[in-house]
């Protein structure tokens, strides 16, 4: 650790120099002090020190942060930090009142949010922190700002945020209009605000938070949210949908007063409803089937349909009939298809032959595809076949069963004494 009690240029060019501690030393001004020492990556600085002037951490690519806020310095002066290329963060002091033109010129990595808010700063120098790569998304200015530099914040790519924030108290046409040149669209607002969102219960999906600019209209952000079961139905300020709602590429304006707040929109979802396919195949169906259902239904136990001249042999979730199914469970989702299997029902035909003896060509059975079946007489020793009845009393005369009958079937022979 090497300490000095002069910072005028002491470590100019000293590439090797890593570590620098002045806080012990009266120092109050610097200038040029650490110019070119490219490896200097920590330094402490006297809690006294006033001014940081021309070119002091000039080319200090190593160093990454800074702390001013526990110093006196009103002054970052021209080139301060310029070509500072690892500088990530700085801190200022709240008695600063000026930064200087070119103070920090190509600070790429100087991005993200820059506070001078609590600061007393007057006046921003000409190219003040203008870069050649990186875009700050948060610009916060104090109350008594009154000048800002031509190009002081701009940039030669529009890579970064879609929108630059400036937070001040100033007009946007007080501004310089030169100040955020080659730039993407700059929002002048008192202050800012964001938007956080919820999946309120979904499993899948996640969403960056919004900053929102007083007195803007911002569009909301698309859902990217899923929930099983569920389709969204937008975005409300209670979990419960009792707040405030809005669509889900509303635009909104000034959702809080309060400068900072984090307002949460939680997703908003409706059961989604799920169409039931029956493929009947000839079959009718029963009343009792629903044609649709919901993850938040309860068990769906399956009816049977009904088809003439078939038994049904139950509900499948395939055509060929090898995966059964009997209900749909509550929490199920999904398009459901289901198919029905049948079977042809035998039907018995019995034969009241009142003595005789039936013809082997009467088949005992049929079913509803039979080809017509042409009764055969029967036999009967000492009479003769008068023909075959549907009823007892022998009037319903009948010859033949038709192919498409179905029931069952008693004949009754009629028979005349030789």
């Amino acid at each position: 650790m090497l300490e000095v009690n002069d910072g005028t240029g002491v470590f100019a060019d000293c590439t090797l120099l890593e570590e620098a501690d002045l806080s012990q030393t009266g120092i109050t001004e610097l200038e040029g002090t650490f110019e070119g020492c490219s490896a200097l990556e920590t330094v402490k600085l006297p809690e006294n020190i006033t001014k940081i002037g021309f070119g002091t951490f000039t080319g200090c690519s190593s160093l990454e942060k800074m702390d001013l806020s526990q110093t006196l310095v009103t002054e970052i002066g021209g080139s301060a930090f310029s070509a500072c290329s690892g500088l990530k963060t700085v801190k200022f002091p709240k008695t600063l009142t000026a930064i200087d033109s070119y103070a920090f010129l190509s600070c790429k990595n100087l991005t993200g949010e820059l506070d001078l808010s609590q600061t007393a700063v007057k006046t921003i120098g000409i190219c003040a922190f203008y870069k050649d790569g990186g875009v700050l998304g948060k610009i916060r200015l104090p109350k008594t700002i009154t000048e800002i530099g031509s190009e002081a914040f701009s940039w030669e790519t529009t890579d970064g945020p879609e929108k630059i924030y400036v937070i001040t108290s100033l007009s946007k046409d007080k501004i310089n209009a030169e100040a955020f040149k080659r730039n993407v669209p700059v929002v002048v607002c008192p202050y800012l605000y964001t938007i956080k969102f919820d999946g309120n219960g979904a499993a899948k999906g996640k969403m960056s938070e919004r900053a929102c600019a007083a007195g803007q209209k911002e569009k909301l952000s698309k859902n990217k949210f899923e929930k099983k079961g569920y389709t969204f139905a937008g975005w409300n300020t209670q979990p419960d949908g009792k707040g405030t709602f809005y669509e889900e590429n509303a635009y909104v304006k000034n959702l809080t007063k309060k400068a900072d707040e984090v307002v949460t929109l939680y997703a908003q979802w409706k059961a989604a409803q799920y169409q039931i396919t029956y493929n009947l195949n000839g079959g009718k169906n029963n009343k009792k089937n629903p044609k649709t259902y919901k993850i938040t239904s309860k068990t769906i136990k399956l009816s049977n349909p009904s088809k003439k001249g078939y038994v049904f042999k139950g509900w499948y979730c395939d055509k060929k009939c090898t995966k059964k199914v009997t209900s749909i469970k509550k929490g199920s989702t999904g398009k459901v298809t289901l198919y029905a299997k049948w079977a042809k029902e035998k039907y018995t035909i019995t034969y009241k032959l009142n003595g005789g003896k039936n013809n082997k060509k009467n088949p005992k059975t049929y079913t509803i595809t039979s080809k017509m079946i042409k009764l055969a007489a029967p036999t009967r020793k000492g009479y003769v076949f008068k023909g075959w009845y549907r009823d007892k009393k022998c009037t319903r005369k009948v010859t033949s069963i038709k192919k498409g009958s179905t029931g069952k079937i008693t004949l009754y022979a009629k028979w005349k004494k030789k």
